[in-house]
């Protein structure tokens, strides 16, 4: 809100007395801290924040199509190698050849998956939201004796409107979004790629 009196930016916990001039303000309802992290008043205060058209602007770069090098490596070597048993199995015995080809078609279906995700990823448009992260949360899979674990984090946003949607997050922006946290959020692919924060 504004000061009627000498127009100053009056943030809510001012106060009843403008920190600018001395003017009287008057009365607000009270709004507890739980309801201020999804409040309208605080979308309000994040639109007129003089940080928003900067966070708004900044450049979040497209992620490298080389990340799918290693991907088609994988698929010629797997193709290689289960060319060779197949051959070996054929010259043995004819219809035992079809079990490592169905496998070398298996892979190789599967790494061509991979890599059409990557491409779609790393293509896809960027998407800017005001919005306010209201949970967080990890799922670790995988892992044994021999095998590491997996961990994937997604976090849940609430736009202005009250919609509320739960999406991944990369892992270098999962460690710097917390609960309350309200700014732009840019989603590539419903990815949480980036998260500016702004102090409201």
């Amino acid at each position: 809100m504004e000061c009627a009196k000498c127009g100053a930016t009056i943030r809510r916990d001012d106060g009843r007395f403008c920190s600018h001039c001395g003017a009287s303000l008057p009365d607000r309802p009270r709004i507890s801290p739980e309801e201020w992290v999804t409040h309208p008043a605080r979308f309000e205060e994040l639109e007129r924040h003089p940080q928003l058209a900067s966070a708004m602007a900044v450049d979040v770069p497209r992620p490298s199509t080389a990340r799918v090098i290693p991907f088609v490596f994988f698929a010629v070597f797997w193709c290689a190698i289960g060319g060779a048993v197949t051959l070996g199995f054929a010259s043995a015995g004819g219809f035992l050849a079809l079990a490592p080809l169905a496998m070398v078609i298996a892979g190789l279906v599967m790494v061509v998956r991979l890599i059409g995700t990557q491409l779609a990823f790393a293509r896809a448009p960027l998407e800017r939201k005001l919005a306010v992260a209201i949970d967080e949360r990890t799922r670790v899979s995988g892992g044994g004796e021999h095998s590491s674990a997996s961990t994937t984090y997604y976090v849940t946003l609430q736009t202005r409107d009250g919609a509320r949607r739960e999406v991944k997050a990369t892992d270098g922006v999962a460690g710097f979004v917390t609960r309350g946290d309200i700014g732009v959020a840019c989603l590539r692919a419903n990815v949480l790629v980036a998260f500016h924060r702004i102090a409201v």
